[in-house]
């Protein structure tokens, strides 16, 4: 495949994850990882959702400010910065298979977990944002799909779509930051991710405001189901082709 032509397809590919991204408040690497990592390869498609994710966040974040849990935002975002430097080192140190199989049983879970809501147990105290943040931190440093963990910790902290909309983009944004100078000092920054990042900002910017109009129009009943839709596709996709 030539370079142009992978740089539509990832481009593409980031619209789709970003419209998700904008409209729900979180997926976008959750499905844009599993793709670019078929087109591109772990150690590319890593650092790009990583760059691309932090213009996502202060797009998303600046929509959703009013409605910021910061404590909680805060506590997250402290304890997945003990992960994101073990989640970097583990990208160039183990297999891509490893890691591309890891995220497609992580989509799958998530997936059927969010088939049962309200099915976990209620989490009264806010401590256990620690060991959800740093569990997130891993995973967004090594695949970028923080997403998971955090968005399950607000399920079980009973948090209202809109406070969890919001306060996973205070969490997100800083973190993409982290991740995307961890991935830069582990030496996974290349001209192939320069470019491919900067070709998709047209898309990110197109894809954020299109979100933004359908976030008020998807209703909240409807938001697990279709997240669950979502993230199942890629996670059997990535399965079956690692």
């Amino acid at each position: 495949m030539n370079e142009h032509l992978v740089a539509v397809c990832t481009s593409a590919v980031m619209f789709v994850a970003t419209l998700c991204r904008s409209t729900f408040g979180f997926g976008d690497a959750l499905i844009a990882m599993p793709l670019l990592t078929l087109l591109l390869g772990v150690r590319t498609a890593s650092p790009v959702v990583a760059l691309t994710g932090v213009l996502i966040a202060i797009l998303v974040a600046l929509d959703a400010r009013a409605h910021v849990d910061w404590r909680a935002a805060r506590d997250l975002l402290i304890a997945a910065a003990v992960g994101v430097p073990l989640g970097a080192i583990a990208v160039k140190v183990l297999p891509e298979s490893a890691i591309s199989e890891g995220l497609g049983v992580l989509l799958i879970s998530y997936a059927i977990y969010a088939a049962f809501p309200g099915s976990g147990p209620r989490l009264e105290s806010k401590h256990w944002a620690w060991p959800f943040g740093v569990v997130s931190g891993w995973l967004a440093g090594a695949i970028n799909a923080s997403g998971p963990p955090v968005v399950i910790f607000a399920a079980l902290r009973h948090w209202d779509p809109q406070r969890t909309r919001a306060t996973l983009q205070a969490f997100f944004l800083p973190l993409s930051a982290f991740v995307a100078v961890a991935h830069g000092a582990t030496g996974l920054w290349t001209k192939q991710v320069a470019v491919l990042s900067a070709t998709s900002i047209p898309a990110l910017v197109a894809a954020a405001y299109l979100g933004r109009v359908l976030n008020r129009m998807v209703p909240p009943d409807k938001f697990t189901r279709i997240i669950q839709i979502i993230l199942a596709g890629p996670g059997l996709l990535l399965l079956l082709t690692s």
